[in-house]
């Protein structure tokens, strides 16, 4: 089954939506004063909630020193892979700092094609890496044809032991560079890879030389629980190649990252730099971010969302609940729904978006018990009333 995934909606027309003037960690305040609770953190990005000032003012005084300096090192640069290599797991060092998870995923590209010298890569049905030409079609059955991309189902719509076959299959078909793996699928259902499923694929690139690239532009940095989604509590676990960090890792500014084996060498032909990459207010940004999230303590803080989001979502008669941690998808009958669903939400003040026949709910890690359970609330009755659109 292909999917299909449509832009992220808001829930209503433009015009017809409040304009919002303010925001501070889990509200959002309109022209109007009228505030509302925000289970959506700006596609995930705002992770630790909008306005975080410890990070507003790490920006502010980085804005006084240097914005960009053309590539030039920095001690904002310095300090942003400092904080992110002591959270990677062995092995991989920080390749680039980028602005968006698709110029990252871009880049990851050319890095596999120059490293290994073959011009293929493997992407999965209802994965998103990005809306490039080549990056969305990774992903997307609608995204235009790149002949060196091969799409195969996700382990979404097939036994995930058969999408494997298809996969080995594949590589040994085609001269394939890189296997992209998003380990939770952010967009496409919110299904989670199963148990072991990743390490067997990883196994499986390996033996064929290709390389593997774990996407958690979205479900990484403790969104999901653990600072990564794709990796066991195991100390034999075979990781991937390159993985890309992006969203969460800046609390919303624009930033992303690539980080690879160490053998890995950066090279001119990876064409690795551009205007923005690595420029000091993001660089600012991720260290900042970085540095909050132990004393907030994080992981617990998801853990506790996820006991309240199954508490009030799960068994819902007519949807389904999918997800993890702060990341969780609700599918109903239809894209009609899903939209009407999200206006009604919106009149009564708990903001979420929608994409094709889905909620997605990704709240910041520091929403307040309160809101979340007031939210949640409003949520579970909008699901078990008629649709009043």
């Amino acid at each position: 089954m292909s999917f299909h995934p449509h832009a992220h909606l808001l829930p209503a027309a433009l015009d017809d939506l409040p304009r919002i003037v303010s925001a501070c960690n889990d509200l959002l305040v309109d022209a109007a004063g009228h505030r509302l609770i925000d289970l959506f953190s700006a596609n995930g990005a705002a992770f630790l909630g909008h306005a975080h000032p410890r990070i507003a003012q790490a920006l502010k005084q980085q804005l006084d020193a240097v914005w960009l300096t053309g590539g030039l090192p920095t001690d904002a640069g310095d300090a942003a892979r400092q904080a992110l290599e002591t959270r990677l797991p062995s092995g991989l060092r920080l390749a680039g700092l980028y602005t968006t998870g698709m110029e990252a995923a871009e880049f990851a590209m050319r890095m596999a094609r120059v490293h290994t010298g073959r011009p293929g890569f493997v992407g999965f049905d209802r994965s998103m890496h990005g809306k490039s030409l080549a990056t969305a079609a990774l992903g997307w059955a609608n995204a235009p044809a790149v002949p060196v991309v091969h799409r195969l189902p996700s382990f979404a719509d097939q036994p995930p032991a058969q999408v494997l076959q298809q996969l080995e299959d594949c590589l040994r078909r085609h001269p394939v560079a890189a296997v992209f793996l998003e380990p939770v699928l952010g967009s496409g259902g919110g299904h989670v890879a199963p148990e072991g499923w990743c390490a067997e694929l990883i196994a499986l690139c390996h033996s064929h030389s290709a390389l593997v690239v774990a996407d958690e532009i979205l479900c990484g940095v403790h969104r999901t629980g653990p600072f990564l989604a794709h990796a066991p509590m195991r100390a034999d676990f075979a990781g991937p190649d390159l993985l890309l960090l992006g969203k969460g890792l800046g609390n919303g500014f624009p930033v992303a990252a690539v980080a690879a084996r160490a053998d890995i060498a950066c090279t001119a032909a990876m064409l690795p730099g551009s205007t923005y990459a690595g420029n000091p207010l993001a660089s600012r940004a991720v260290a900042a971010t970085l540095a909050e999230l132990p004393a907030l303590d994080v992981p617990a803080r998801v853990a506790a969302i996820t006991e309240a989001v199954q508490g009030a979502l799960a068994g819902v008669e007519g949807v389904v609940l999918r997800g993890r941690g702060a990341l969780w998808m609700i599918e109903v009958a239809s894209a009609q729904r899903a939209q009407s669903l999200a206006r009604r939400l919106y009149r009564q003040g708990v903001f979420v978006s929608c994409t094709a026949q889905y909620l997605r709910v990704l709240p910041a890690a520091t929403i307040t018990p309160a809101h979340l359970a007031q939210a949640l609330g409003v949520l579970r009755e909008a699901l078990c009333a008629p649709d009043q659109d």
